[in-house]
This record gives structure tokens, C-alpha cells and sequence, in this order.
């Protein structure tokens, strides 16, 4: 796959920062308790966002783990993680869990955008701060008061990859498919806003269905728009599966993907994707001092915290 280094907002650097940061100014407020500092962790560790959702377990435990060195045994902070599955319904259930059951006050929430959506009225209700470290869905912007995350929101990402498709691949018209999750479609809208900006023209765009792995009567339809370029928003194996698909139907579009591709997932049904664009993190470990040493910590052997 290759990689325009548009965009640039490093994922476990900022988690790492972020989410110490978070704990640190939720410590201020419970400094009183004897049996440490409860803090939830809702994470997609199975279903179609696990490899996100491990990624995110690891940049959690590594800053809890460096935090509680530098604190006092009663004032140490008490894991609390849930799964949820990769699933908004599951989100909902567990945060709920996490403040009646374990009765935390901090939350660090979801990757997912539908799912910290389901769970920021919760959260919002029962005034439990929650960070999430991958949610970039516009709507989070006006989630609440106790709703944060330090990851940019697709208005950005949007801009950036109609940038790239525009400038960088020197496209014309484009095609849009999108999948049919909050993610994925505040994504597409973002890109199409815009296109409608720099003079890039949308000649249509499908939406997919999470059910479906056959894309070739989309991408039929999707020929006879014409077109020199396809975006695909969606998530690793979905996008990798219409890319491929792509290609033995002989379509010679460029291909545009989004940062979600990135996983085990796309490259098991597309291993040889040199062909593929996408928006992606440019970290430096060689010059990055701080990174290289989050770097080596992080690609350490983890044990779940539950």
C-alpha cells in the first residue's frame, strides 16, 4: 500500500500522552480512596474492529502501567476493561456496567464512532468524563461536556483525503462507496463536502452493507458512472474485499482507501496492495526520541487487565 503522508496526527503517541494526562486530572479528584482509583476501558478486543481495539488495550495498559509506578499503593489506578464486540448495543451495556457495577467516574472509551456515540448519553448523564482515543465522527464534537478524544475529526481526515485524491493522484471524478456505519458515513461526507471545494467532481457514490461480501453488481453500477478514481470508506476486509474485486473485474480506477485499513484484515484478502492509497501516520522513530522509546515499550508481550 502506499502511503501520501497527508495526513499526521500519531495515534499511540497522542493516546499515550492523552490518556496520562486524563488520568492524572482524574486522580485530583480521588485522592481519598483506599482501595485505588477505578477507571473503565470500553475496547472492541473481538468482532471486526479488534485489531484497532488491541492496539488500543496495549497503549492502555502500558500507560496505566507507567503512571501507577510513580504513585502510592492507595492511590494507584484499578483497571476496569470491557469488550465491546465491536458493537454499539454491547457498548451500551457495558458502560453501563462500568459506572453501576464498578462505579468508575472516568472512562476511556471506545475507537469506534458508533459506539462512543451509543455510550456518550451515558456517559453525559451520570457525569463520567470519557476519552476516546479513535472516535472521529463530527457529531462527537456537540456529544456532551463529559465527552472527549484526542483524535481529529473527519472533517479533517475528509479534507486530507480529497487533498490527496485531488493533487496527489490527479483524479477528475471519483466514485464514493461508503459503509453503512457512523464512521464510515461521516467520513464520505466529509470527503464529498470537500470535493465541492477544490473542483473534484463525485460521479456517484453506493453505500455497502456489512452483510454483503459481493460487490461486483456495485461495482457494475459503479462503472457505468464513469469515473478515474474510487474511495472506499469502510473498514479492513470490507474495503480490501470491493479493492480486490476491483481488480479481476479488470477496472483500471485509481484506488483510494482510508486509515481504517490498517490491520491483518486487508492485507489477508489483499496481500499484495501496492496499488492502494491511503491516509496513514507518518511517526518518525529515528528522530522521535519519545516514540522510539513508546515504540519499544508497546511491541512488549501484554497481559488483558480486567
Amino acid at each position: 500500500m502506499k502511503n501520501n503522508k497527508i495526513v499526521f496526527y500519531p495515534i499511540l503517541a497522542a493516546l499515550l500522552l492523552g490518556i496520562t494526562f486524563s488520568l492524572w486530572a482524574c486522580s485530583r479528584q480521588n485522592q481519598t480512596s483506599k482501595k485505588g482509583i477505578g477507571i473503565g476501558a470500553t475496547v472492541p478486543l473481538t468482532g471486526d474492529l479488534a485489531a484497532w481495539g488491541n492496539r488500543e488495550k496495549n497503549g492502555i495498559l502500558l500507560a496505566i502501567d507507567e503512571v501507577n509506578a510513580q504513585r502510592k499503593p492507595a492511590n494507584k489506578f484499578k483497571l476496569h476493561m470491557e469488550d465491546t464486540k465491536s458493537s454499539p448495543s454491547v457498548g451500551v451495556t457495558v458502560i453501563q456496567k462500568l459506572i453501576d457495577i464498578n462505579k468508575v467516574k472516568f472512562v476511556i472509551g471506545d475507537v469506534s464512532s458508533g459506539i462512543t456515540l451509543a455510550m456518550a448519553p451515558i456517559a453525559e448523564r451520570n457525569h463520567v468524563l470519557m476519552l476516546s482515543p479513535g472516535a472521529s465522527s463530527p457529531a462527537l464534537t456537540t456529544a456532551g461536556d463529559y465527552i472527549f478524544r484526542n483524535w481529529p475529526s473527519d472533517v479533517y481526515d475528509g479534507a486530507d483525503l480529497a487533498y490527496a485524491a485531488k493533487v496527489k493522484m490527479g483524479a477528475h471524478k471519483v466514485v464514493v462507496f461508503n459503509e453503512d456505519n457512523t464512521y464510515s458515513e461521516g467520513l464520505a461526507d466529509a470527503f464529498v463536502a470537500e470535493t465541492k471545494k477544490i473542483n473534484l467532481s463525485i460521479v456517484g457514490r453506493i453505500r455497502l452493507s456489512a452483510k454483503n461480501t459481493d460487490y461486483r453488481s456495485l461495482l457494475e453500477k459503479s462503472r457505468s458512472f464513469g469515473g478515474d478514481l474510487v474511495f472506499v470508506a469502510a473498514h479492513p476486509s470490507m474495503s480490501a474485499q470491493l479493492f480486490l474485486q476491483m481488480k479481476e473485474m479488470g477496472m483500471p480506477q485509481k484506488r483510494l482507501g482510508c486509515v481504517a485499513i490498517q490491520g491483518p484484515e486487508f492485507t489477508k484478502f489483499y496481500p499484495n496492495a501496492s496499488d492502494i492509497y491511503f491516509t496513514t501516520i507518518p511517526l518518525d522513530k529515528k528522530s522521535n526520541g519519545v516514540f522510539r522509546s513508546f515504540a519499544k515499550k508497546y511491541k512488549k508481550d501484554r497481559k488483558s487487565v480486567v
